[in-house]
């Protein structure tokens, strides 16, 4: 049986990879495509994706999107993700806390973007 994405890594998903920039746009495409495994590391979990060969893919060879953050009911600090891409690909999606136990269900979050020094209202892409 494939594996589905819960409602929250959806929504992880669909922050990491919202916004009009044409990359973000295939890689949409390749997500809606893909399949999945998912690995519980008891602070997070890792998705990995597996991308049909007939997707579209992005120039920008291997690189990551990091910048959303949660704040998640039952973890104090909140937690990080990082999205990997290989070959112009989805590859792994990593979800990490901040030295805490992953809850055993999350129904209560919000997210947001982290900036760097040089904030602005416009996201920083490595493409």
């Amino acid at each position: 049986m494939m594996e589905a994405l819960t409602d929250f890594e959806a929504a992880v998903l669909q922050h990491l990879l919202d916004g009009d920039e044409p990359n973000l746009r295939v890689l949409r495409i390749q997500l809606a495509q893909a399949s999945i495994s998912r690995a519980l590391t008891g602070v997070g979990f890792y998705i990995d994706f597996d991308v049909p060969e007939n997707c579209p893919t992005i120039s920008t060879g291997s690189c990551h999107i990091g910048d959303v953050e949660a704040e998640i009911d039952g973890l104090a600090h909140g937690a990080g993700f990082v999205l990997f891409l290989s070959e112009g690909k989805l590859r792994t999606l990593e979800a990490y806390s901040y030295d805490e136990p992953w809850p055993a269900a999350i129904e209560q979050y919000s997210f947001r973007y982290h900036c760097s020094l040089n904030c602005s209202s416009k996201r920083t892409l490595p493409f």
